[in-house]
């Protein structure tokens, strides 16, 4: 989604001195929260562009089209905050009033619209209403094709989006006809590769929640050579790695899981206060007749991301947990941690199962 600059909310506003308080609040505000989101200070800058809405509803220099921006950008810096911090019902909100003013300044079908009608649909997928996810993505899909065709960049991108967020958020079967849309799209368009990388990637993320592990590793695997050569350190690169490790692993080829292990390894350095957490990591098998409690173990992590030497440090609870905690963590792979541009073994790892009854 597009921030609007600070420069074009501002012209309409400094040459007029109708309400100069109002101006110069809004102003400072404003220039807060663009300062804050280019530092990534996400808690300051949802506080500044809230501040900043505030006052924009109310002041008569701005444009519809400019409201509808900052509502926009209140939207999207709330939702950059942790998740505990989150408000869905001031998020929807403001998405609404961006649609509204919007509409007001462009019409039913402006294209400015798409953003927050997708923004607007990704929140109800958040809380499970399937049907105001629908409707939102729907029209900004018609807005898109009627701008711009069925076949569209644009209309491929709300077509993934839409897929992600009834796949991620709401677990809806159906999502990857939305990415297969997509990736007809993205096939045609050679300039658009990492486009058409990212809705395979999310093309194979189906197929791995259907446990159909062959086709997601088809997807996948092409999903994340593409990322690797574009920069193997991102966050999209590293996503498919990790992928990958789970789609090798459920195949029973731990050792093609390897490369994707150490690509992780290598690329995003552990420092020693981080904790180490492993990239594939199966539930332990859990009856509730063995009671409640946890189990930690000590852990070696071998140059390939292969767990050795488990040990038991502490356990609270029946041994039962104990052997059910071993047999999960013999399984775990991690990503190895390198010296000198090659992978090492790490001792004394820690994991902490934790054992609980549902719904007691």
């Amino acid at each position: 989604m597009t921030k609007m600059g600070f420069a074009a909310v501002l012209i309409a506003v400094l040459s007029l001195t109708a309400f100069p308080d109002d101006v110069k609040r809004f102003s400072t505000a404003y220039r807060a929260y663009t300062t804050a989101t280019e530092a990534g200070e996400t808690e300051a800058a949802a506080e500044a562009i809230a501040d900043a809405f505030d006052i924009a509803e109310d002041l008569n220099a701005l444009t519809d089209a400019q409201r509808g921006a900052i509502a926009t950008n209140y939207a999207t810096a709330h939702m950059a905050l942790p998740f505990s911090k989150q408000d869905e019902d001031r998020i929807r909100w403001a998405f609404k009033r961006a649609i509204h003013y919007y509409e007001q300044a462009y019409g039913d079908d402006g294209l400015e619209l798409i953003d927050p009608l997708m923004g607007l649909a990704s929140r109800y997928a958040k809380n499970h209403d399937l049907q105001r996810t629908n409707l939102n993505f729907r029209r900004a899909h018609k807005i898109a094709a009627q701008h711009y065709g069925d076949d569209s960049v644009a209309t491929a991108r709300v077509n993934m989006e839409w897929g992600k967020a009834i796949l991620g958020d709401m677990k809806q079967r159906g999502a990857d006809t939305y990415f297969e849309r997509a990736i007809a799209v993205f096939e045609t368009k050679p300039e658009y590769e990492v486009d058409l990388a990212l809705a395979r990637y999310w093309r194979g993320k189906y197929a791995r929640s259907a446990h159909d592990y062959d086709t997601a590793l088809t997807y996948v695997q092409d999903a994340t050579a593409t990322f690797e050569a574009h920069d193997p350190t991102s966050t999209l690169a590293l996503a498919g790695h990790a992928l990958m490790v789970d789609i090798y692993e459920n195949l029973g080829d731990s050792e093609a899981a390897t490369r994707h292990c150490r690509a992780i390894g290598q690329h995003s350095p552990r420092t020693e206060d981080q904790n180490y957490i492993p990239i594939y990591r199966p539930n332990p098998e859990y009856s509730g007749s063995r009671g409640e409690g946890h189990v930690i173990l000590k852990l070696d992590i071998n140059d390939a991301g292969f767990v050795e030497n488990i040990r038991v440090d502490e356990i609270k609870g029946s041994r039962a947990l104990a052997r059910s905690s071993i047999k999960a963590a013999e399984r775990f792979r991690y990503a190895p941690r390198y010296e000198d541009g090659k992978p090492v073994k790490t001792t004394d790892v820690t994991y902490k199962f934790t054992y609980a009854i549902a719904n007691r």
